[in-house]
């Protein structure tokens, strides 16, 4: 293990670059005694100031704090689980998380208008300005590429946006909120269950449509 240890001046906290070589084991890890807070890259494994090498922690890669974390892109941030052995492709290509949310656009539209036709909605109801809302978002998610070598064209304005291969899971020990100053619009392909533990209450200015 090479290590390069900076120490705090007439104190005893410290911080380190550490680079393990270890064969099979290698890993990267910048750390600071300021809330044990650490990015750890590869063969995810404690290294302890005078001891060295400690426990075995997994693989690929940790950024961890006692303190506070904080994630900010001004132009926009991509976090996905569809991957890209070995690193191929430019770095925001979002093509697997576009499709899908082409696909619940499209599964809104259907359905909206299906409502319409069977008048059990007004044309141009509420719920088709909800479709042109994902279509705008969906558009700038996927942005406009000019076919350039050098063109990624992803996030044209600052989106936020999550993608899963495989499912999203959402827990809180206390409240959970879901907040929009515009549009929210839920979409599935299959079913839709509500489980709730004591009262369901909805309420609605103008209109409610089922």
């Amino acid at each position: 293990v090479t290590v390069l240890r900076g120490r705090e001046f007439q104190g005893t906290a410290s911080g380190h670059l550490a680079i393990d070589d270890t064969q099979g084991q290698i890993q990267t890890q910048i750390a600071s005694d300021a809330g044990v807070s650490q990015l750890s890259l590869g063969n995810l494994r404690r290294i302890v100031r005078k001891t060295g090498r400690a426990d075995a922690r997994g693989k690929g890669f940790e950024l961890r704090t006692d303190f506070w974390g904080v994630v900010r892109a001004l132009r926009g941030l991509f976090v996905t689980t569809d991957g890209r052995a070995g690193g191929p492709g430019h770095a925001k290509d979002a093509r697997d998380a576009v499709g899908r949310l082409m696909q619940a656009r499209e599964l809104q539209e259907s359905l909206s208008g299906l409502a319409q036709r069977h008048e059990a909605q007004q044309r141009d109801a509420d719920q088709s300005d909800v479709v042109k809302a994902i279509k705008a978002r969906n558009d700038a998610i996927r942005g406009k590429p000019s076919g350039g070598e050098q063109d990624f064209p992803e996030l044209a304005e600052a989106d936020l946006v999550l993608s899963s291969a495989a499912g999203i899971s959402l827990a809180a020990e206390r409240s959970a909120h879901i907040a929009s100053n515009e549009d929210v619009a839920v979409t599935s392909g299959r079913h839709v269950g509500l489980a709730v533990g004591r009262s369901l209450f909805a309420s609605v200015a103008n209109a409610l449509s089922l």
